[in-house]
């Protein structure tokens, strides 16, 4: 299926479709999954003191009135709806992390060819919503003397 939609777009159509079935999941794999792991565990451990102020809540207001009603299968519900809820958070954060890890990733590639003599035909620019839009300037002007200082060398 994602063929043939890949093959009914021309070349410079801009669709998105295409835009989706060619993005990367993973930037920088390392980063990406080092933040999803910490939002995780933040939001795990939000769950359980709010499980745990609830609990008490229901000891001390409510005498154990609703406690009691408790049993496995609610147990069970719980715990499915809070490894759902951790799951998205996990993407959510993957997600966010484009946002850091596109930039980061493309400066570093630029920098790292303009290290080699090879400086980029177009201004150094990031997507809408990217991260760090103030410093694409600054690799900008960077690269601007860079590559003045390289040709006043040869």
């Amino acid at each position: 299926m994602a063929d043939a939609i890949k093959d009914s777009c021309t070349p410079n159509c801009g669709c998105l479709v295409k835009r989706i079935l060619r993005r990367q999941f993973f930037i920088d794999r390392k980063f990406q999954l080092a933040m999803a792991g910490n939002m995780a565990l933040a939001s795990l451990i939000c769950m359980l003191l709010t499980a745990m102020a609830t609990s008490w809540f229901y000891v001390y207001f409510l005498n154990d009135r609703l406690w009691a009603e408790t049993d496995t299968v609610f147990w069970a519900k719980t715990a499915t709806i809070g490894a759902f809820m951790l799951l998205a958070v996990a993407i959510w954060t993957v997600i966010r992390t484009h946002q850091i890890a596109g930039p980061v990733c493309r400066i570093r590639r630029v920098l790292q060819e303009a290290a080699q003599g090879k400086f980029p035909s177009q201004p150094v620019k990031f997507r809408k919503g990217d991260a760090f839009q103030e410093l694409a300037e600054d690799v900008n002007r960077c690269l601007e003397i860079m590559k003045r200082n390289h040709v006043h060398r040869d």
